[in-house]
């Protein structure tokens, strides 16, 4: 049985739709391998469970808001030395001047969105790309690749915007997506 795929989010404070929407976008893929994420903490949260940490992600994404919080720029040199390339994305936003700073510094093809609804879409084709071209390291089986190929290509040709008025729940917080095979086996 493969690990769980490790994600690490790194994201300005105020982008609570958005750590939403990662959350979203990863329990609807079609795989039965488990998930775990982490995301930049948020002033007055605590660590739930076992999540992922920078230093051990598969997977990492850049998402960048109003704001380039001093956590974003530890995560991204400690993912980056590790070897790992951002999927980074900017919201259009009045930055501030360390955001300004590091959409000028930071050479990372930024996918820009103006709505959460531009973002999961942009999200989800990034994620499923990163993941196919990952696949044998994340020990994905080849029924499941074939099934992440055609979402994929679907997603390159029509992009939904969310849902308006949703309500926020905890899907944007770190935590642990179990795989399929947990609840099948019965474990």
């Amino acid at each position: 049985m493969a690990r769980p795929i490790r994600l690490f989010v790194s994201s300005s404070p105020e982008l609570y739709a958005e750590r939403e929407i990662v959350g979203e976008v990863i329990a609807a893929l079609p795989l039965t391998i488990g998930w775990r994420i982490g995301h930049t903490s948020i002033p007055g949260e605590t660590a739930r469970g076992e999540v992922a940490s920078v230093d051990q992600c598969d997977l990492y994404a850049l998402v960048l808001g109003q704001d380039f919080a001093a956590p974003m720029g530890v995560e991204l040199r400690q993912a980056t030395a590790i070897g790992r390339t951002p999927l980074a994305f900017r919201g259009k936003a009045a930055y501030s001047p360390s955001a300004q700073d590091a959409i000028r510094r930071l050479s990372l093809g930024w996918r820009e969105f103006s709505t959460p609804g531009e973002f999961r879409a942009s999200f989800e084709r990034a994620l499923m790309r990163a993941v196919i071209r990952q696949a044998v390291q994340l020990g994905l089986e080849l029924n499941e690749l074939e099934r992440l190929i055609e979402l994929s290509q679907e997603a390159e040709r029509t992009a939904s915007e969310a849902q308006p008025g949703r309500r926020h729940g905890d899907a944007g917080r770190s935590g642990v997506i179990l795989g399929r095979e947990v609840w099948e086996s019965g474990n």
